[in-house]
Parts: C-alpha cells; sequence; structure tokens
C-alpha cells in the first residue's frame, strides 16, 4: 500500500471509528509541481462487499469527500 493509501485508510478510520482497506487508487489531476486528489475504492474491513469511493487530498493531506454509509 502506498504512504497515501495508509493516510487515506486513516483518515477514513478517525472519521468512522473502523478500520478500512483500500482497493484500488490512482492520482487525478494535479499541478506539475504537488499532486492531485488521490481517488480510491475502499471497504470496511468489517465488510468486503461495501465497497465505496472516498477523495484523499494529497496537498492538504486530508479526506474531502467519501461515499461511505454509516
Amino acid at each position: 500500500m502506498r504512504a497515501e493509501e495508509k493516510k487515506l485508510a486513516k483518515a477514513l478510520e478517525e472519521e468512522y471509528g473502523e478500520e478500512f482497506v483500500v482497493v484500488d487508487s490512482i492520482v487525478t489531476g494535479g499541478h506539475p509541481i504537488y499532486a492531485g486528489p488521490l481517488r480510491a475504492v475502499c471497504y470496511p474491513k468489517s465488510n468486503k462487499n461495501l465497497l465505496f469511493k472516498a477523495d484523499y487530498s494529497i496537498s492538504n493531506q486530508c479526506l474531502y469527500d467519501d461515499e461511505y454509509v454509516e
């Protein structure tokens, strides 16, 4: 797992109070000097069937959008 994926998983854990797995991700857009957001497919460790998308700002190091249903 890449460093950015670990940060995304940690941000989701802090937001929802459970562990998450990042299945796949891609860095989208961006600028030549700094990376664009990381868009990923994730699921909670408690339910592999509950896939959702999440976006993590690499430059601001924060979760800014996700489709997780609590």
